[in-house]
């Protein structure tokens, strides 16, 4: 719907009109929340629609409730037609559009937004807890990407009692100062009770947002507000023609991590495109505490008219990149990708084709697209430059914009505000090359304090441990190559700086993951060395039993007796074969002591039935 990010005159964005709950039609009960996007359509979850068992069913009937308008009535609804995308095999998707059978008046609908859910954004969320049917406003801070393929993003809650639980399912998430509507809440987690301490567990909740919710169901768009970030003329069709493995490489790996320049930084970055993967919070993402953080995070590349395999490596990885174009990455055509190839969904937030842009132009691109507002008559430069713009942004043919010199300052602008920027030049000689190191050259003393932090890292690698030893040498060589870079006082250092942090970083990583795993092995065995003594204990009791009952020894306890202490003394040490051997040894000399053999439907190796857990079914 264009680039404007305005609403109706006669619409507050905080009035919530729009909100709507959802009831199941056969029990009444509340089941989620949604959003009306029209008189007669509305934005859900699509586990949230669902039959008499509780499973999601595209033919069940829900009724829909305007919960902020006064005397509202229940309308029923049904899934519209191209609106079902329930939860994928790869737990991806879980979006749907229902269709209701009376209209509702245009006023009281909204419109989702092109906001990018960048870091540290503050969020509200409205949601109806089985405990307050009538609604309850929670608030949360954005955390960056996170969930399957990593298609959610992160919501930390400002208090515990702030993590979205059942009834939030489908509600809206608004940005606090301006009630953009950027996705809807989909999930929670929490830390289980029995394996992280008291004190320490955390609860989050996740949102899908509203590009991921036009890739799955691209109908939604006529309700979008914002431009696409994705200049179409960027887009791959992604197929498998020919690409620059090294340089898919190198922009993957540069995607992956998060800003250097992010002011004050410990923004996330996500370190892979899993869901399984780690945020890692330290400032600036990989290079904070080196001394990172407050440089202008600028890469460059020169891609010439004739170097078709390059341009259409860069255009892969934008369109990979994109939330909105690409969605997961479990597509075969994806997958099958060299490995290391494919960058994290979500981490491009804007792509354009420089020579169609001014400076000034593109700062009110930036502007709506962060949904700054101006006020007092600051422009949007200013609003930029008085701001956090954590936007990574890949601006193609810098040195054929109409104007290439004030782009790049603005460029530079945008990196000094958090933002990491990828700038392509089509001429090796562009003067433009020369006035980037110009602007974005860093500060010596900032990338010589790095470079000594880095030195400090791989003296921790020498300690950690055997295995992370043998890295040592190869650290120190590759930190010796970067002091001697010829690249040492430019910007294009910082790459490579950002690279070997993660590589030292990786080995520390796996170092503590050894530790992690030898102690818990050393754990294991010190309680199987404590079960087998008190299966030696049992076994002595047994034959000491057995010798109290008189001198001779039948054949039969003479064997099981045996078996028991072979079972002990087996190497190595079997926990289950030595309980039943001792176990049943123990049995036998009980029914013996009572003066019976063994009875046949209770076989002498039988163990014992254990104790309950505490907690266990």
């Amino acid at each position: 719907m264009g680039a404007d990010l305005g609403l109706p005159a006669n619409q507050s964005p905080h009035s919530g009109l729009w909100r709507v709950r959802i009831r199941s039609r056969a029990s009444r009960a509340v089941t989620g929340a949604g959003i009306l996007l029209d008189t007669d359509t509305v934005l859900t979850c699509a586990h949230v629609i669902t039959d008499q068992y509780g499973q999601p069913d595209p033919d069940a009937e829900v009724l829909v409730e305007l919960a902020a308008v006064r005397d509202a009535r229940p309308v029923p609804a049904r899934v519209a037609e191209d609106g079902w995308k329930p939860q994928q095999a790869d737990h991806c998707a879980d979006v749907a559009l229902l269709r209701l059978s009376v209209p509702q008046p245009p006023e009281y609908a909204t419109s989702l937004h092109r906001l990018p859910p960048t870091w540290r954004r503050p969020v509200n969320m409205y949601g109806f807890p089985g405990s307050n049917e009538h609604g309850m406003l929670f608030r949360a801070t954005l955390d960056g990407r996170a969930g399957p393929q990593s298609e959610w993003v992160q919501m930390t809650p400002d208090t515990p009692a702030d993590t979205v639980r059942r009834g939030f399912s489908g509600s809206a998430v608004e940005v606090s100062d301006t009630g953009h509507v950027i996705g809807m809440v989909v999930s929670r987690y929490d830390d289980p009770a029995d394996a992280v301490p008291t004190g320490q567990r955390r609860s989050l909740s996740y949102m899908i947002p509203t590009e991921t919710i036009l890739y799955h169901l691209p109908v939604v768009t006529q309700w979008v507000h914002g431009r696409q970030g994705i200049d179409r003329r960027l887009v791959s069709q992604l197929t498998d023609g020919a690409q620059d493995v090294r340089l898919a490489r190198r922009l993957a790996r540069w995607l992956r991590r998060g800003s250097l320049s992010l002011p004050g930084g410990d923004g996330p970055v996500r370190n892979g495109a899993n869901s399984g993967d780690t945020i890692d919070s330290r400032p600036g993402g990989f290079a904070g505490t080196g001394g990172a953080d407050g440089l202008m995070d600028v890469e460059s590349l020169v891609i010439t008219d004739e170097e078709s395999d390059k341009y259409e490596t860069l255009r892969r990885a934008v369109t990979l990149a994109s939330r909105e174009l690409s969605g997961g990455h479990s597509l075969p055509r994806v997958t099958r990708r060299p490995q290391g190839t494919v960058p994290p969904v979500g981490s491009v937030d804007l792509a354009i084709v420089a020579p169609d842009w001014t400076a000034p132009d593109l700062a009110r691109l930036v502007a709506d697209r962060m949904g700054l507002r101006t006020h007092n008559g600051a422009s949007p430069a200013d609003l930029i430059r008085t701001g956090t713009v954590p936007l990574t942004v890949v601006a193609v043919g810098v040195d054929r914009a109409p104007d290439p010199e004030a782009l790049l300052r603005l460029l530079g602008l945008l990196a000094s505000r958090g933002g990491k920027l990828l700038i392509v030049f089509h001429d090796p000689r562009a003067p433009g090359l020369a006035l980037a190191e110009e602007l974005f050259r860093p500060d010596p003393e900032r990338v010589d304090a790095w470079l000594a932090w880095l030195a400090g890292q791989v003296e921790r690698v020498r300690s950690a441990g055997e295995e992370a030893r043998g890295y040592v040498g190869e650290l120190h060589i590759t930190r010796s190559l970067l002091r001697a870079d010829p690249d040492l006082r430019s910007y294009r250092v910082l790459p490579k700086l950002a690279a070997f942090e993660h590589a030292v970083a990786s080995v520390l990583s796996k170092a503590e993951a050894g530790r992690r795993a030898e102690a818990e092995r050393g754990r294991a065995a010190a309680e199987l060395e404590l079960a087998r003594g008190d299966l030696e204990g049992l076994l002595s009791a047994a034959v000491a039993k057995l010798g109290a009952l008189g001198p001779a020894e039948r054949e039969d306890m003479v064997r099981l007796r045996r078996a028991a202490r072979r079972a002990l003394d087996a190497r190595p040490f079997g926990l289950e074969a030595a309980e039943r051997a001792v176990y049943g040894f123990a049995r036998a000399v009980s029914r013996a002591e009572h003066g019976g053999p063994p009875e046949p439907d209770d076989p002498p190796d039988a163990r014992p039935p254990a104790a309950p857990r505490e907690g266990r079914p």
